[in-house]
């Protein structure tokens, strides 16, 4: 794969690593895709559920 693309599927797992992680304090999914440098939302969620086959509401959901 390519370098782009692997750094795109590095950050998507440290975002879905992070929902996971979150404590009892619920993260914002805006705020945490951000910090990760994923600045369009709307893509973000579309390269996210073609990823992992979910949305990332649904991780942080399942998470507790």
């Amino acid at each position: 794969i390519g370098p782009m693309h692997w750094l795109r599927q590095e950050r998507l797992s440290a975002v879905r690593a992070a929902l996971l992680a979150a404590c009892e304090d619920r993260p914002s999914i805006a705020q945490t895709a951000l910090r990760w440098g994923f600045t369009h939302l709307g893509e973000f969620s579309r390269a996210y559920r073609s990823t992992f086959g979910e949305r990332p509401r649904d991780t942080l959901a399942r998470r507790s």
